[in-house]
């Protein structure tokens, strides 16, 4: 089976994010055969073959065109692409390694007043039923039932997704297809903060942002300078 690795791509993206966030570097691994979940699948399995690195080292998401591959540690991202590669090819796939097609974009802080509507959920298990952090205090969670948060995060994708607008979560682009799960799986991996936003194409001007938190809370913002103005979800 084939490989290619866009070297001058890859190499130009760590250079952006060691301006940004440290050593990580964001790469995009197509698989020819596979849809996206079956392709995250054979990535992580192949993150775990590779000699010296752990699934701590990476970040796997089953995005639409490509997996998100984060991988934590960029200082020798020559040597940790091309191991990757190699057991990917092994396992009989065509790998393309490269870069997410968009831009890291930075989300604007806005210093002006923004409408902002603030939605919470019950919890289940409620707050007094912990877990407890080693100080006795409840350990940050989203905590809000499954079936609400399910129904919350297909509003968020649909709200989201203005027209002549890019859509990402941290750093991660996203669609209306693949947002849900994305949202889901990152709520798990984090303990609070985490957006969903949408930017203009011109640039990075913010559209409309959902921010998920701790405790069942989210803030909508809507900026959107049409003024087209959508009902927020009820769950």
């Amino acid at each position: 089976m084939a490989v290619r690795i866009d070297t001058d791509r890859i190499r130009a993206r760590a250079a952006q994010q060691a301006c940004r966030e440290g050593s990580s570097v964001d790469l995009w691994i197509v698989l020819g055969d596979l849809d996206r979940r079956g392709a995250a699948s054979a990535v992580r399995t192949a993150v775990a073959q590779v000699e010296g690195r752990t699934e701590h080292s990476w970040t796997v998401y089953p995005t639409s065109g490509g997996v998100f591959t984060a991988l934590h540690d960029a200082r020798n991202w020559v040597k940790a692409v091309s191991a990757l590669s190699r057991v990917l090819e092994e396992a009989g796939h065509e790998v393309v390694v490269t870069t997410p097609p968009r831009a890291i974009r930075d989300v604007p802080r806005l210093h002006l007043p923004q409408p902002t509507a603030l939605l919470g959920h019950r919890l289940d298990p409620p707050i007094s039923t912990g877990p407890f952090n080693e100080w006795d205090m409840p350990a940050y969670r989203w905590g809000a039932p499954a079936r609400a948060t399910t129904a919350l995060l297909d509003r968020a994708a649909e709200w989201i997704a203005l027209p002549g607008t890019q859509s990402q979560i941290f750093t991660v682009p996203v669609t209306a297809e693949d947002a849900p799960e994305l949202f889901k799986e990152m709520l798990q991996d984090r303990d609070q903060h985490t957006p969903l936003v949408c930017l203009a194409d011109e640039g990075s001007r913010l559209r409309r942002s959902v921010t998920l938190d701790t405790w069942g809370q989210s803030a909508w913002n809507d900026v959107d300078p049409t003024g087209r103005r959508q009902p927020l979800p009820r769950t």
